[in-house]
């Protein structure tokens, strides 16, 4: 693998757990909103003595309390995944670790913990 297609993949790696880690939680936040402004739009064009059969079908729907340890369960434990994948990424140049040695961990670190490999560096 070339070092461009290295550092492609480094780069691939980050934008995923960014987009794990803040897009879920922005998403089910949208998700409780749009819940919400939908029930008090129905709740306009639809009083409950006219609708009583929508309002039975809204009450058996889980609420966004219900759901979220649902997605704090599932959001928790994908995140760490996509955290350590991150962190196992192989230098191009000396095929370690990139961001870890030993026990020490340096996500923003900008050359490599083994070979000081400089990140973002194309081949010699």
């Amino acid at each position: 693998m070339s070092y461009a297609e290295a550092w492609r993949e480094d780069r691939r790696r980050w934008r995923r757990l960014l987009l794990w880690v803040i897009g879920l939680p922005v998403g089910f936040t949208l998700f409780v909103f749009a819940l919400g402004g939908l029930v008090l739009l129905l709740e306009r064009l639809f009083p409950p003595p006219r609708a009583e059969w929508l309002w039975e079908l809204l009450q058996r729907v889980p609420s966004p309390d219900a759901l979220f340890p649902v997605v704090m369960v599932l959001w928790l434990p994908g995140g760490m995944l996509l955290a350590f994948k991150v962190f196992e990424f192989a230098c191009p140049r000396c095929g370690e670790s990139f961001y870890t040695k030993g026990f020490s961990r340096n996500s923003f670190t900008l050359e490599c913990m083994h070979c000081g490999l400089r990140k973002g560096a194309v081949e010699p």
